[in-house]
């Protein structure tokens, strides 16, 4: 499997989540999927031209992020409707160590991520997902 899907969208970076109303400085996310490591999606945030931070998310919590809550550790996901508009709110936490305290949190419309979404299921199925590990562990097996 060597298909690759990408995409570039903007997203926002929320500056008053704690106010409930969403404002915030505009993001540009380059979304990249690749069929051999079919459960991850790879989110590049860019800035004046420069990636000052890259993160994988689990594909599938994507897809179920933006019906309801969930996540737990550095990184959550949860839907939110505000009058017509879907979107889903990604928050990510700083680590213990470094960061304790510290939290982002990034939106992103819906209807975009859901296209870009659907085209990675459409280069790989949900439940047909194969990695390079099946093939090991199977040989593995045989030989035992």
């Amino acid at each position: 499997m060597s298909a690759v899907v990408s995409d570039t969208l903007f997203m926002r970076l929320e500056t008053s989540a704690a106010t409930g109303t969403p404002a915030g400085a505009p993001v540009l996310a380059r979304l990249r999927y690749e069929a051999s490591d079919p459960y991850a999606v790879t989110v590049a945030f860019c800035q004046d031209g420069t990636v000052p931070a890259e993160w994988r998310f689990d594909r599938e919590m994507l897809v179920e992020g933006l019906r309801r809550p969930l996540g737990e550790g550095r990184v959550r996901f949860r839907p939110r409707w505000s009058g017509h508009r879907h979107e889903l709110c990604i928050t990510l936490l700083g680590s213990e160590d470094e960061d304790a305290g510290r939290r982002a949190v990034i939106t992103a419309w819906a209807p975009p991520l859901m296209a870009f979404l659907n085209r990675t299921f459409a280069a790989v199925p949900g439940g047909e997902e194969r990695t390079g590990l099946d093939s090991f562990l199977a040989r593995v097996l045989a030989e035992g």
